[in-house]
């Protein structure tokens, strides 16, 4: 068997994966923390759905063959799904 290059991004994600320890639950606060919302996100919807964990083991390996986010993975692949159905790509992803 042949050795293969693994990308940075995905060595980092699995030494930060399998480099992970049990540690004890933390202790709740008094007060709940307000949850931020990232400045990018503002005006923006989430569209969300469940796949298969093959599937989203390609998209991952995609984007990082691609140096890509999977949300701009995503955000092409409904612009070419609206386009295929004959309507303009909706806005900035």
């Amino acid at each position: 068997m042949g050795s293969f290059w693994i990308p940075h991004k995905l060595l980092t994600c699995l030494h930060a994966t399998m480099s992970t320890q049990k540690s004890s639950p933390a202790k709740p606060t008094s007060k709940p923390r307000k949850q931020s919302r990232a400045k990018a996100r503002d005006g923006k919807k989430a569209i969300v759905g469940y796949f298969s964990p093959e599937l989203s083991k390609q998209i991952q390996i995609l984007a990082i063959q691609e140096d890509k986010s999977m949300q701009a993975l995503v955000g092409e692949a409904l612009d070419m799904l609206l386009e295929n159905r004959g309507m303009p790509p909706a806005g900035e992803r």
